[in-house]
């Protein structure tokens, strides 16, 4: 990870190499496949699925908005889901 820094004139200079890992960058195809995943598993459990710890997960999702919108919307359809059946049962006299 390198950084520009400025000096006290506002100059800019040279950067620096702050060190540490590379910050995982999730593919266009794994960022889709979120959605899916977010219906039916809960945030540790999709970090599992693509290889990172649940701490990296949210870092991931606090950078890039597609991430976060993508488990929002799956997280959503979940509910909705559920929602629907049990509207269903309901007219239906089943509860």
């Amino acid at each position: 990870m390198t950084k520009k820094l400025k000096d006290v004139t506002g100059s800019a200079k040279k950067e620096v190499n702050l060190g540490g890992r590379p910050p995982v960058v999730l593919t266009d195809e794994q960022v889709a496949k979120i959605e899916t995943l977010a219906s039916v598993l809960r945030i540790e459990q999709i970090a599992d699925y693509f290889g990172i710890s649940h701490v990296t997960f949210y870092e991931i999702m606090k950078r890039d908005p597609r991430v976060s919108l993508n488990y929002k919307r799956g997280k959503a359809a979940a509910v909705e889901g559920v929602a629907s059946n049990l509207v269903a049962k309901c007219h239906s006299g089943d509860v």
